[in-house]
């Protein structure tokens, strides 16, 4: 008689009471059989870990976010189910906090994304210019800060 002990990841995990070892089949060619209830539970987690097909994919920066990077790759998950992100080559985690910072890169989003870039731009172009012009301004006042015009008192 078998009963079930729990379904792990999900792949059922049993208690043959007769024998008393602990099973878990996940195909009719690959299961475990043992005496205790761990290395059945590290037989499940190796077999999804070699088996986990993980489609890299992209996401970019939300517009919502400051956050300095634009795009970055996802390339894998790890077992405690963080992202793996690729970016110049090197590879780190990403943390929980920056998991809002980021949204899937979707083609519908596309458009929207090259007018939030443009919209950006001419900021920056219109920054450029209100300093460029503030400091022709500023150039053509005559300036008598308050230590000059002290010294002209005390003289």
């Amino acid at each position: 008689m078998k009963v079930l002990i729990d379904n792990y990841r999900g792949f059922d995990i049993q208690f043959d009471v007769e024998s008393e070892r602990f099973q878990c089949v996940i195909t009719e060619d690959i299961t475990k059989d043992t005496s205790s209830y761990a290395p059945v539970k590290k037989f499940i987690d190796d077999y999804k870990k070699d088996n986990k097909s993980f489609a890299p994919f992209y996401a970019v920066s939300n517009p919502d976010s400051y956050t300095k990077q634009k795009r970055i790759k996802i390339v894998g998950m790890r077992k405690d189910r963080r992202f793996i992100s690729e970016v110049d080559g090197e590879t780190k985690q990403v943390s929980d906090y920056s998991l809002r910072d980021f949204i899937l890169e979707l083609p519908e989003n596309e458009v929207h994304i090259a007018e939030l870039y443009a919209l950006e731009e001419r900021q920056k172009q219109a920054e450029e210019e209100y300093r460029k012009h503030r400091k022709e301004i500023v150039s053509r006042m005559k300036i008598v800060t308050l230590g000059q015009f002290k010294q002209q008192l005390d003289s």
